[in-house]
């Protein structure tokens, strides 16, 4: 299963938006999955919801160890980019799904270290 992130809302002072976004990914995730938020997600609606933290900022240093290079996933890199910088502007979801073992987790941090240059 991929993840299911929150919106910058809250680090621009839209706590309530943010949290109404919360509910509506988790009526989907019900709906249309069966599933229910992880861990992560509900760690960051109690954060929202407290203002106990600060909600989706980049990482000071991300700095991952890549022993290949990352092949035939330049299409995707880019989707994956737009789409959170489209939640960013506008609100939204980004759910990454897919067998066990094709490059999930691999495909977030590549795109994590594109946006973070």
């Amino acid at each position: 299963m991929g993840k299911l992130t929150l919106p910058r809302k809250p680090a621009a002072g839209q706590r309530a938006a943010a949290l109404a976004e919360y509910e509506r990914c988790k009526s989907i995730l019900r709906s249309e999955l069966g599933e229910e938020p992880g861990r992560e997600m509900e760690d960051l609606r109690k954060g929202i919801a407290f203002a106990r933290k600060a909600l989706m900022a980049r990482p000071a240093r991300f700095t991952p160890s890549f022993e290949t290079p990352l092949i035939g996933r330049v299409s995707e890199l880019g989707r994956i980019t737009a789409a959170i910088n489209e939640i960013e502007t506008h609100g939204g979801v980004v759910l990454l799904v897919g067998e066990a073992g094709i490059g999930k987790t691999r495909l977030l941090d590549e795109t994590t270290v594109a946006m973070l240059r």
